[in-house]
């Protein structure tokens, strides 16, 4: 097990045979994406809370570059017993908000899939005819309980969100009071079988917007009332094929819904929104010879979101439907080279179709159908330190770098700094 304070950046997803290291530049070094919980590695805890009993004994600290946008994090993991491990996380800077829209679609990438990395959800802040709540969301702190059952484990996710903003006036009284919360809990089962393990997860996460304002008064009073729910479904398989390798086979299915209503104003709209999102496919495992894994995988996703402003009085005003469709391949490679160092790459492509059923406002299409077709491509590389007293150093490198060097140094422009981010981390 290689394990490690996280320093720097975003390094790499893949795992040693035998081994697995625990930061997310492993991770994003091989690809991230679905990586982050079909390669083997600490970070599938967030995916799969029951994973947790593997990794207990570790400290670690992970910095992002400020151009990526990446969450800065640290934790440990403390062993009660050999079969109780509890995980403590806590992130610094604001938590990158998903709107509905973009968690039924998928983003650029064309693909969702529940939890994000850190324990981190997206938290469906919504947009356009789905505005649930404002942005700037801050997490509190994330607390995971693991139980090694035997042939079964447990696992437990707890995390919170949340700021708040008050403003008050000469007499005291509240003008603004804006700042909506987030709780995330999540629940995984693992089982070991004759034929392989087989580990579920099940995620629920309800966001309540706050947001109040002057009346005619200048007394702060609510202005939105609303409410953001996501259900997150995940199934992993690991089954052993000719030997060292293994079959990875996964599903995922997340649900999002949003509504909000501002509750001053007398014939106030509610705006409302649902998206669905379901990811299916099979990562190939290779643990060949010499500390060298190969991982291609390849899958599907679909996604449905749709989204209405009524009247007050239940009649649709307005009301659009985006639907998704599209398949993927990736790949994450990483090579011990020597005990103390390995090298990580990765890449994926996304082909992914959009259907726009059209805009309909007052019973009058006011925006026709749209389609139109993508394709995403993405590569990844990164290196790992094997330092003395089971110390690991991980930095996921900027690709830019491998042709034109730093920029600090070279001035060459389209390389960034040494890496993207770096992961220190300490296993005992």
């Amino acid at each position: 097990m290689n394990k490690g304070l996280v320093m720097a950046g975003a390094a790499a997803v893949l795992g040693l045979a035998g081994t697995a290291s625990a930061t997310q530049s492993r991770i994003n070094s091989v690809g991230g994406d679905i990586k982050n919980f079909t390669f083997l590695d600490e970070r599938n805890i967030f995916h799969l809370p029951a994973e947790l009993v593997k990794y207990g004994g570790w400290a670690g600290i992970q910095t992002a570059d400020a151009n990526t946008g990446t969450l800065s994090s640290f934790g440990f993991h403390y062993n009660f017993t050999p079969t109780v491990v509890l995980a403590i996380y806590g992130t610094t800077g604001a938590i990158p908000g998903i709107t509905l829209d973009s968690a039924a679609t998928g983003g650029d990438d064309g693909i969702r899939f529940a939890g994000t990395a850190a324990g981190i959800r997206g938290i469906h802040q919504g947009s356009g005819t789905s505005n649930v709540g404002d942005g700037g969301v801050m997490h509190k702190g994330t607390v995971m309980l693991g139980l090694d059952l035997g042939s079964a484990r447990l696992g437990f996710l707890l995390a919170g969100y949340g700021d708040k903003e008050t403003a008050r006036d000469d007499n005291d009284e509240n003008t603004t009071n804006q700042g909506p919360f987030h709780m995330d809990l999540g629940v995984g089962l693992g089982v070991d079988t004759s034929i392989g393990a087989l580990d579920f997860a099940l995620d629920i996460g309800v966001g309540i917007p706050t947001d109040e304002g002057p009346d005619g008064d200048g007394v702060a009073e609510p202005k939105t009332e609303g409410k953001q729910i996501d259900v997150g479904l995940l199934f992993r398989g690991t089954f052993a094929f000719s030997g060292p390798h293994e079959l990875v086979p996964y599903v995922d299915l997340d649900l999002a819904f949003a509504d909000s209503q501002d509750v001053i104003t007398d014939d106030a709209p509610v705006h409302s929104g649902i998206g669905f999102s379901t990811v299916a496919g099979m990562d190939i495992r290779l643990n060949l010879e010499d500390g060298i894994t190969v991982q291609p995988g390849f899958g599907i996703f679909g996604n449905v979101v749709t989204s209405s402003i009524d009247d007050g009085d239940d009649n649709a005003v307005e009301k659009e439907s985006v639907s998704q469709f599209g398949f993927f391949y990736n790949l994450a490679v990483d090579v011990k080279v020597w005990e103390w160092l390995d090298i990580r790459f990765g890449g994926r492509q996304h082909f992914y179709w959009n259907w726009t059923d059209g805009t309909e406002f007052d019973g009058d299409i006011v925006a026709g159908k749209t389609t139109s077709a993508s394709v995403n491509h993405f590569i990844s590389t990164g290196v790992g330190f094997n330092l003395p007293a089971g110390v690991s150093l991980d930095i996921d490198v900027n690709t830019g770098w491998w042709q034109n060097g730093p920029d600090f140094i070279t001035g060459a422009g389209g390389a960034g700094g040494f890496g993207l981010s770096a992961a220190l981390s300490k296993d005992w």
